[in-house]
């Protein structure tokens, strides 16, 4: 079997996609990318021109080794081309507001962010998710689907903790 060295995590927020991308860092000594990082100058108040976002992808995919993880698709389509395993976490929808509201009220990377998520927001973002699996977009089910199928990528869908723990256990 191949040895993964390329590995992208994508799913809808609050599925864990942060979580999981740092646990496969450390256990494979492989560094992590969040594509928030990539579209955002300035986290969350500036983005990236197009253009900008698609170079400094390219800067990450041409290393070594790498842990992508974002929700996005259309741009990230060199990502999927290179990845040598995609990780699509697509868990229970009441799990992914839980989570959601969890990040809402304890901030998301508490260590990272000083203000926690305005519950507007957290509530504008539920109500994307509940899209997550129904709309053709390129940052959906049916858009990752598309790109995975379109590059052949070797993929594990994840539909619940128990298939997410025995993928984490037999990382090696």
């Amino acid at each position: 079997m191949k040895q993964i060295k390329k590995i992208y995590v994508i799913g809808p927020e609050g599925s864990g996609k942060s979580t999981l991308a740092k646990i496969i860092s450390k256990k494979l000594k492989i560094k992590p990318y969040d594509l928030d990082d990539v579209v955002w100058s300035k986290r969350y108040d500036k983005k990236r021109t197009h253009e900008m976002r698609l170079k400094k992808l390219k800067e990450i995919i041409n290393k070594k080794s790498w842990v992508i993880e974002g929700i996005f698709g259309g741009w990230t389509e060199p990502a999927f081309k290179s990845s040598d395993l995609v990780v699509m976490l697509n868990l229970d929808y009441y799990l992914l507001v839980k989570n959601l509201l969890k990040r809402s009220f304890v901030g998301r990377f508490n260590e990272f962010e000083k203000e926690k998520t305005k519950l507007k927001d957290t509530f504008k973002v539920i109500k994307h998710v509940k899209k997550y699996r129904i709309r053709d977009h390129p940052k959906s089910y049916i858009g990752h689907k598309k790109l995975i199928d379109k590059f052949k990528c070797e993929f594990i869908e994840i539909k619940n903790k128990r298939q997410l723990n025995n993928f984490i256990e037999n990382l090696n």
